[in-house]
């Protein structure tokens, strides 16, 4: 099954997709226009009570804030794709920093 991520085409988002890509995670992008106010939603308010982008739904578990969602990614699938989260104690905190 593949992950959904719920946002607009932003920076925000983009991270996330990147993140997958990077982790050769299949995943479906689900629009959310920001602009039409589809963010607070009732349906979307269900995934994120907040109102902010983006989302990730992966099976049963729901993730937001994109720097959360890219750490769960990089950690979940450590032994696929490129390494995120850094070899030595310097590159994680470089990692970190961000």
């Amino acid at each position: 099954m593949a992950v959904k991520v719920y946002g607009p085409h932003c920076a925000s988002t983009k991270r996330v997709l990147v993140c997958l890509v990077e982790k050769e995670v299949e995943f479906e992008v689900v629009p959310v226009d920001v602009t039409k106010g589809e963010q607070k939603d009732p349906e979307y308010l269900k995934l994120q009570p907040f109102g902010v982008v983006p989302v990730i739904k992966d099976g049963d578990y729901t993730l937001y804030e994109s720097r959360a969602i890219m750490r769960y990614y990089a950690e979940k699938y450590r032994s696929q794709g490129v390494e995120l989260l850094g070899k030595t104690i310097e590159e994680r905190g470089l990692v970190s920093n961000g």
